[in-house]
């Protein structure tokens, strides 16, 4: 693995963990009160979701966080990229 791959999977990892920190945080209030804001964050988890470097940074690193999240995850790579993602 290059450096710079390195460097992404890192910055994808610190991503991963503020998505699931937002995750989280509104899914305690039922995503109310924040819902303008839960889907800024929606929208651009979606828009990870369709990015290739995304995706393999999710393959190596996309275990270990809060279930619910891993599902939504795993929800919105397949919705961009189709059922058998994990086998590209």
């Amino acid at each position: 693995m290059t450096n710079k791959k390195k460097e992404e999977l890192i910055a994808f990892s610190v991503l991963l963990s503020m998505f699931e920190r937002a995750y989280l945080m509104y899914k305690q209030t039922n995503f109310k009160g924040g819902r303008g804001q839960w889907e800024g964050w929606n929208e651009v988890m979606d828009s990870y979701a369709e990015r290739k470097n995304f995706i393999n940074a999710w393959k190596l690193n996309g275990f270990g966080w809060d279930k619910d999240f891993e599902d939504l995850i795993n929800k919105k790579i397949i919705k961009f990229n189709g059922e058998d993602y994990n086998n590209e």
